[in-house]
C-alpha cells in the first residue's frame, strides 16, 4: 500500500468518526436532560402495537382445527365411540346400557369381531345365554385369530357349563389346554368345573392338579 493511498484511508476513516461525533453530539444537544430526557426516550422505546395473539394454535396457520369444531353431539354419536363406551359399561358391569352400544357395532371394520364378544358378554350379564351362545358360536365360525378367539371359546365354554352343557364345555376347554394361551390356569380351572359337572372326576383333578 502507498503512502498516498494510506493518507486517504485515514483521511476517510477521520472524516468518518467526526462526522458520527458530531451527529451524536447534536442529537444529545438536542434532547431535554434529567426526567425530560428519560420520558422522551420512554417514549420513543414504547412497544409497538401488535394485535393480540390467536386464541387457539390452529388459527396461527389459518387452518381450521377439526377437534375443536366437531360438536360434542356428533363425536358422541360416531360409531367408534358408542363402541368404545359400551364396552366400558360392559366391563365395568353395566350390561343394559352397554349391550345396545356395541350390538351390531362395527360390523364392517376389523372390530366387527370384538363387537359380537362384547355383545355376547353383555347376553350373559343379563342371563340371555341361548342368546348369546348363538352370538358366539357364530363368531367362532369365523375362525377369528389370537386373543379374540381364546377370549371367544372361554366365554362360550362359561355359556356351556351355565346351561348344563358338559360335554360341549369340556370339549371346548381342551382344544385350548393343547395350546398355548394368555392364562392357562383359567382354562384348566374351567376344564375341572366342566368335568366335575359331568361327572368325569378323573379328568376333574388332573385339571385341577395341573393349575395347583
Amino acid at each position: 500500500m502507498t503512502d498516498r493511498v494510506r493518507r486517504r484511508t485515514l483521511l476517510t476513516i477521520v472524516t468518518l468518526a467526526v462526522a458520527s461525533y458530531a451527529t451524536g453530539h447534536a442529537v444529545r444537544a438536542q434532547e431535554p436532560d434529567g426526567d425530560a430526557n428519560r420520558l422522551a426516550l420512554a417514549a420513543r422505546l414504547a412497544p409497538t402495537d401488535h394485535p393480540p395473539l390467536p386464541g387457539h394454535p390452529s388459527l396461527y396457520w389459518l387452518l381450521p382445527d377439526l377437534s375443536a369444531t366437531r360438536s360434542t353431539a356428533t363425536r358422541a354419536d360416531d360409531p367408534a365411540t358408542r363402541f368404545a363406551r359400551g364396552v366400558k359399561l360392559i366391563v365395568d358391569g353395566d350390561f343394559a346400557a352397554g349391550l345396545p352400544l356395541v350390538n351390531g357395532a362395527m360390523a364392517a371394520t376389523p372390530l366387527a369381531g370384538y363387537a359380537q364378544y362384547y355383545t355376547a358378554r353383555g347376553m350373559v350379564g343379563l342371563a340371555r345365554l341361548p342368546e348369546a351362545d348363538t352370538v358366539l358360536t357364530a363368531l367362532l365360525a369365523r375362525t377369528p385369530t389370537g386373543y379374540l378367539r381364546e377370549a371367544a371359546q372361554i366365554q362360550l365354554a362359561d355359556v356351556a357349563i351355565a346351561r348344563g352343557d358338559a360335554p360341549r364345555a369340556m370339549d371346548l376347554l381342551e382344544d385350548l389346554s393343547d395350546e398355548k394361551v394368555t392364562a392357562p390356569e383359567d382354562v384348566f380351572l374351567r376344564l375341572g368345573k366342566a368335568a366335575e359337572l359331568g361327572g368325569a372326576t378323573e379328568k376333574a383333578l388332573k385339571a385341577y392338579r395341573t393349575v395347583y
